[in-house]
């Protein structure tokens, strides 16, 4: 996996072995990877859409849409907000 991501243009973080970005002039791609799940966010819902097709012809992989469970983490998105918590 790794290795594909840098094939497509990912370089990963220095400081957290999870984390890859991608920019392309403007456009930023950062992607969080643990496991078998991955985050993807960036700054351009299209580029990120690309991004997605492009990692989809190199590995198996199933777009569950806006996330919601991470972790132990639960995210609730609205339109100007994201909100996060986490039950103990």
């Amino acid at each position: 996996m790794d290795e594909y991501l840098r094939k497509v243009g990912f370089q990963r973080c220095q400081f957290d072995d999870t984390l890859y970005v991608r920019q392309q002039g403007k456009y930023l791609v950062i992607l969080v990877m643990y496991v078998d799940d991955l985050i993807i966010t960036g700054n351009n819902d299209d580029h990120i859409t690309h991004m997605k097709k492009e990692l989809h012809a190199g590995f198996k992989m199933t777009d569950l849409g806006l996330l919601h469970y991470y972790l132990g983490v639960e995210v609730f998105q609205r339109p100007h907000h994201i909100f996060i918590s986490q039950s103990m």
